[in-house]
């Protein structure tokens, strides 16, 4: 689902909130998340050249502050977005888990979860894009859909300099065999498909709760229960904002690893 992140960010529920709330003055506070990454951490990842023909290496800045703070909107400039560009993102605070969260584990043990801040939004002045970022210690994941494609914001795996890497996810080389089941051949109109245009009546009054379960796979990939956790929390905020895009309001409220 996320991979058509970009196909479903024109003109939706979204952007139409971030306008209004840009029209309100929201967007006072500009927070600083990267700077561009070193000749060092430049280099030690050549390697990514033989699975992505384009990409942007920048550093993680502290997030402390943000993460203790937790301001409800933010500014931020992303670099590596449409051609390289400097893109500026503005972001409103969700919270994923509204219902109440549950981390449960196979070995019936507790863990103490990190502290992660969701943000969903679009760039400024672009309707037809689509922001979702997650924030915690040491890590931000997240996507920008834009008319040119999936941006991915991500940290290199086994990186204590935290550099994170920026790429559109349509240049990766050897990309996976896709088959859709859905069919094609309907032409898309308003008579026979969906609304054009959503009325506030159409939107949810309740949140759908979803219960989230990882294969053990994931757990030996990511190192940790709380790695697994923020990931996984990562890509819940992504599928979220794809859903509000369309007025349909989803909580993670258990997450089983």
């Amino acid at each position: 689902m996320v991979s058509f992140f970009s196909a479903y960010a024109q003109h939706g529920k979204i952007a139409r909130d971030i306008q209004s709330l840009q029209q309100k003055g929201s967007f006072k506070e500009t927070v600083a998340l990267f700077e561009p990454a070193s000749s060092a951490a430049r280099e030690a990842n050549q390697k990514l050249q033989a699975s992505i023909s384009e990409f942007t290496l920048v550093q993680l800045l502290p997030v402390e502050n943000l993460l203790r703070d937790k301001p409800d909107f933010i500014r931020v400039t992303v670099p590596g977005i449409n051609h390289r560009q400097v893109s500026t993102l503005l972001l409103y605070k969700h919270d994923i888990s509204s219902n109440g969260f549950n981390l449960l584990t196979s070995d019936g043990k507790k863990y103490q979860q990190s502290t992660i801040t969701h943000y969903r939004g679009s760039i400024e002045n672009d309707p037809n894009s689509l922001a979702a970022i997650s924030i915690s210690e040491g890590n931000i994941s997240g996507i920008v859909g834009t008319n040119e494609g999936n941006f991915v914001i991500g940290k290199l795996e086994n990186d204590p300099a935290n550099t994170h890497i920026i790429y559109n996810d349509k240049l990766l080389m050897g990309r996976p065999p896709m088959d859709c089941g859905t069919r094609t051949d309907i032409p898309l109109s308003p008579g026979n498909y969906f609304k054009t245009e959503m009325s506030s009546a159409s939107l949810t009054a309740k949140c759908v709760n979803w219960y989230w379960e990882t294969d053990y796979d994931i757990f030996t990939n990511k190192g940790s229960v709380n790695n697994v956790n923020v990931f996984m929390q990562g890509v819940f905020n992504q599928v979220a904002a794809l859903y509000a895009n369309d007025g349909i309001s989803i909580t993670l409220k258990t997450l089983f690893v």
